[in-house]
């Protein structure tokens, strides 16, 4: 359990479309812990490089969004790869070697209302490819117009992974089952935030 009241828990950035992770701040401050995306139309992975336990476990995260913009988005990561190097940019992204080479991403995107998207992300594109990540859908956008009402609000998200899938929820509700196992023994996890053609992805996240 992390309430962020300790920066010497080392969630920062670690892996981006972007050229730089320069854009990709973030900080502690007030028991909350701020992750930033200022760079249009790129990611950013935040995590401490901690590894979940083996399955059955859980991971569950309360966020909300700080800047309105258009588009944005948040969410977690998981199932990711220790890999030999971190800090992995635009520029070395389809390298497989790098942390976060593969995981699942839930992606919720505020457009004045709440939407999300499961990706099971296999590898990533090169320079060419903007370093964007690529693989299976396994749940396309649905809006969480019940499940999260007020969408400028805190919402806890949670992911319950277990040997043969996981499941996901939102405020408590269940979203859906998932049976897709590929990368559910890989420990790593962290937060995915993104933009589109609005700068700063701004979200505050309290434990």
């Amino acid at each position: 359990y992390d309430n962020f009241d300790y920066p010497e828990t080392s969630w920062r950035s670690r892996r981006t479309s972007a050229p730089s992770l320069d854009p990709m701040a973030s900080w502690y401050l007030g028991g909350k812990y701020t992750t930033q995306v200022e760079d249009r139309f790129d990611f950013a992975v935040f995590s401490p490089m901690q590894p979940a336990p083996e399955p059955p476990y859980r991971i569950v995260m309360r966020s909300k969004i700080v800047h309105l913009g258009n588009e944005v988005s948040y969410g977690i990561a998981f199932g990711g790869n220790l890999g030999a190097f971190c800090d992995v940019t635009r520029y070395t992204a389809s390298d497989p070697t790098g942390c976060f080479s593969h995981y699942y991403r839930l992606n919720v995107i505020w457009g004045g209302y709440l939407k999300y998207e499961v990706k099971r992300i296999d590898y990533h594109l090169g320079v060419t490819g903007g370093g964007q990540g690529a693989g299976v859908v396994l749940s396309e956008y649905r809006t969480l117009t019940y499940q999260a009402p007020d969408p400028d609000d805190w919402a806890v998200l949670e992911i319950a992974v277990y040997p043969s899938g996981f499941a996901l929820y939102c405020n408590g509700y269940h979203l859906g089952w998932y049976p897709d196992s590929t990368y559910v023994n890989d420990p790593y996890y962290g937060i995915f935030s993104s933009t589109y053609e609005y700068n700063n992805s701004q979200w505050e996240h309290d434990y």
